[in-house]
């Protein structure tokens, strides 16, 4: 790196409020943030080296809850238009990994989150909405109990009524996540949030939704050779793998089969008795499917009560099969990218991998994109900054097509 051009390597600066003693003989070895679309949380991960004999003993239970402020610049990133700065404030809950390097030094990490995540732990909500969307209760939950400085909803189906009993906030969400339609009939809606806005945004927002925006930055694999160009390309692919191209049974279980819903449903109505089965109807095989389950449900009955329908027919179906998109073995591209801190988990991107169209006679005509170049979102990424400017982003991606019904084929 010693010869690459400046501006491409990072720089930071990490500042706490803890007792500065704590900071004499101390010194960062790597920092790691981690976004995820399956968890409402950050991660951020400070590994240090920390000098023990100085003439008094640190009492390090001084670490606990104060607030780390980290601000990491790529300069380059401004040349190409882009934001080149990541400003995050986190609070210190945890000291992890604590071990001897030798007899004068020891190792551990910091590990903080959003102020949040702690808001969360400390709180429960009992409440009870009538016939309100999936969203509202959301927003009330992260706005009102939480207190979350900056929320992003998207809108969702049906109305419902719900009882929150003595439930932590965060809980809440997730309940209505599990409910919440996009487009009428798609239960992707998740509750995660990222590291944008210096102490994070919360995002309550779907699969369908996340995937129909515009992608926001553009990246090209290029081939191994000048080293130094390829960190001054901030939008150049360092390492790139497939986990997964497509999978026929989860498609199956999200019900993208020419049309047949291979789930079942047994609902039950306590109020008038009725019981029905939903889906699975596969020709000769009769009723069932491949994946089962049971509920109760009010259809029929919801006016008689004064209230609205539960609409479990719509959501429950296929919600596990949606949440298991986000599993790691569904991962269709994983890449490595030079550090870049306008990329967050639930944004969309372009990737091109390109293949070199030759002739009969072995001479090259033209370059095409080739299979596995397209739009894909951003499920889970992680920051990895190390000294002496050396810092890349991790990305995980499922293709865009999860967002039409969860589909992993296309």
């Amino acid at each position: 790196m010693s010869d690459v051009n400046p501006r491409s390597k990072v720089e930071f600066v990490i500042k706490s409020d803890a007792n500065p003693k704590l900071m004499d003989e101390l010194s960062v070895k790597r920092i790691t943030l981690v976004e995820s679309l399956l968890s409402p949380s950050l991660q951020t991960t400070v590994f240090v080296q920390n000098y023990r004999h100085l003439g008094y003993v640190k009492n390090l239970d001084e670490y606990a809850n104060t607030e780390l402020t980290i601000r990491i610049r790529r300069p380059i990133l401004r040349d190409f238009g882009y934001n080149d700065e990541l400003l995050v404030k986190n609070r210190v809950w945890r000291i992890d990994e604590r071990n001897p390097f030798n007899y004068q030094i020891d190792e551990f990490a910091l590990v903080a989150s959003d102020e949040t995540v702690l808001k969360n732990a400390n709180r429960r909500m009992s409440k009870s909405w009538k016939c309100v969307p999936p969203h509202i209760i959301a927003a009330d939950a992260l706005k009102g109990c939480v207190g979350v400085n900056k929320l992003i909803i998207e809108a969702a189906a049906p109305t419902r009524t719900y009882f929150a009993e003595n439930l932590h906030p965060y809980q809440v969400v997730a309940q209505q996540a599990d409910v919440a339609l996009a487009n009428g009939n798609d239960p992707s809606f998740l509750h995660f949030i990222t590291y944008e806005d210096i102490v994070g945004t919360h995002r309550f927002e779907s699969l369908y939704g996340m995937t129909r925006k515009n992608h926001i930055a553009e990246f090209t694999y290029v081939e191994a050779g000048d080293t130094n160009l390829l960190w001054e390309n901030p939008f150049s692919i360092h390492h790139y793998e497939f986990p997964c191209d497509f999978d026929i049974i989860s498609d199956l279980m999200n019900g993208i089969d020419k049309g047949v819903d291979n789930n079942s449903l047994l609902v039950i109505n306590p109020f008038n008795g009725i019981h029905s089965i939903l889906g699975g109807n596969n020709a000769q095989c009769g009723m069932g499917g491949s994946e089962g389950d049971t509920s109760f449900t009010n259809q029929g009955s919801a006016s008689a009560e004064g209230n609205c329908e539960i609409d479990v027919e719509r959501h429950k179906l296929k919600r596990t099969a949606r949440l298991s998109l986000l599993d790691t073995d569904k991962v269709s591209l994983r890449m490595t990218v030079g550090f870049n801190p306008n990329l967050h988990v639930g944004k969309m991107i372009k990737a091109t991998f390109p293949n070199k169209i030759v002739n009969d006679n072995g001479d090259f005509v033209e370059i095409k994109e080739d299979y596995g170049s397209g739009y894909y979102l951003i499920s889970a990424l992680t920051h990895n900054i190390e000294m002496g400017g050396y810092a890349t982003t991790v990305i995980d991606c499922l293709t865009k097509a999860v967002g039409n019904g969860g589909k992993t084929l296309g």
